[in-house]
C-alpha cells in the first residue's frame, strides 16, 4: 500500500487489538471471564495481533500458532473441548509445516 493512501497492516492489527483488549478487560471486570488473569489477556492480545497481521499481510503459514494460542487460553472460559498443551503444540507445528510445504512462496510471506 502507498505511504499516504491507506492504513498499513500493522496499524490495523494494533488498532483492532487495542479494541479487543478493552473489551476483554471490561468482560473480565463484569465477570465474563473469571478464569482469565492479566497475563492471559496480554498474551491473548499478542496472539491476536499476530493473527490479524498474518491475515492482513497474507502470511498464512504464520496463522496456526496464534490460533492455537487463543484456543488454549479461551478453551476454559468459552467451554471448548479441553486439549492439553503438548498435543496442541504438535498439531500446530504439523499444520504450520504442512502450510509451508503446500503454499507457494508468494503466499507464505508477502511483503508490503
Amino acid at each position: 500500500m502507498s505511504r499516504n493512501g491507506g492504513i498499513r497492516a500493522s496499524r490495523w492489527a494494533w488498532g483492532v487489538t487495542l479494541l479487543l483488549v478493552a473489551g476483554l478487560v471490561l468482560a473480565n471486570y463484569f465477570g465474563g471471564f473469571m478464569e482469565l488473569g492479566f497475563w492471559s489477556i496480554v498474551f491473548a492480545a499478542a496472539a491476536f495481533v499476530v493473527m490479524i497481521y498474518s491475515i492482513i499481510s497474507l502470511t498464512f503459514a504464520a496463522l496456526p500458532l496464534p490460533v492455537a494460542a487463543l484456543y488454549y487460553i479461551f478453551q476454559g472460559p468459552l467451554g471448548f473441548p479441553e486439549i492439553h498443551f503438548w498435543p496442541l503444540a504438535l498439531v500446530t507445528a504439523l499444520v504450520t509445516a504442512g502450510l509451508l510445504v503446500l503454499l507457494p512462496r508468494s503466499l507464505r510471506k508477502r511483503q508490503f
